[in-house]
């Protein structure tokens, strides 16, 4: 047997697959509350489809269920912002970053 395989045994360490049920992602240098629920939603996956499908009104529902809290929501349109109008592309970057720090397999 290596020593590894005893230093192993008496150091068990945290468990890997906890996950807060409230977690942050960074946007922009910002960091910004997600609801990490929202990963286990129908609703989530029906939009998706919507998406999918070319209805590009699918991002807005797709980014409240993930920014669910009202102050998150506005915090990241103040960060989207581009000459005083909330940017699209800027909140498809946003939502797709944040997805992947969320679920870096989804």
């Amino acid at each position: 047997m290596s020593r590894n395989y005893r230093r192993r045994k008496r150091h068990t360490g945290v468990p890997q697959d906890y996950k807060p049920a409230r977690g942050t992602v960074i946007l922009d240098g910002h960091p910004i509350y997600v609801n990490e629920d929202a990963l286990d939603d129908y609703e989530l996956l029906e939009s998706y489809e919507q998406l999918e499908a070319q209805n590009p009104a699918a991002t807005i529902r797709i980014v409240k269920l993930i920014f669910n809290d009202d102050t998150e929501y506005e915090k990241v349109k103040k960060l989207a912002q581009v000459d005083g109008r909330v940017s699209i592309r800027k909140m498809s970057d946003f939502l797709a970053s944040a997805m992947e720090q969320m679920s870096p397999n989804f």
